[in-house]
């Protein structure tokens, strides 16, 4: 799932092998790249303090990776985000008859995610 021309940067499910699989297949497709995240981690090719990321415990904790994120400002789409999405696009797919619209940019997913009401 690493993608060789941009540091830092992974993709899983169709974007890393084609519109092909289930499910299931995506899920062990993310349960891969996830693993190459952690050996890059491991390997040192991450600016994450030992604090975080122990290389002989992994991450393993969790409300110290997420202070450190919210330290850097990143948005972390928890379960209760990933469910404001979906119903998100399960409304606008209703509008068009259809069981829902996938949203296909971060900023729709963010702005889905983060959504008040």
């Amino acid at each position: 799932g690493r993608v060789m021309e941009r540091k830092h940067l992974y993709v899983t499910g169709w974007m890393k092998r084609g519109p092909s699989g289930i499910v299931g297949t995506n899920k062990w497709c993310a349960d891969e790249t996830v693993r190459t995240i952690e050996s890059d981690v491991k390997e040192g090719l991450f600016d994450v303090p030992e604090k975080v990321c122990d290389t002989q415990l992994g991450f393993d904790r969790r409300s110290e990776l997420l202070a450190l994120l919210t330290e850097r400002q990143v948005p972390v789409v928890d379960w209760n985000a990933w469910l404001r999405i979906d119903a998100a696009e399960r409304r606008a797919g209703a509008e068009l008859n259809r069981p829902r619209v996938k949203f296909t940019t971060v900023g729709e997913l963010l702005d889905a995610a983060f959504q008040q009401g």
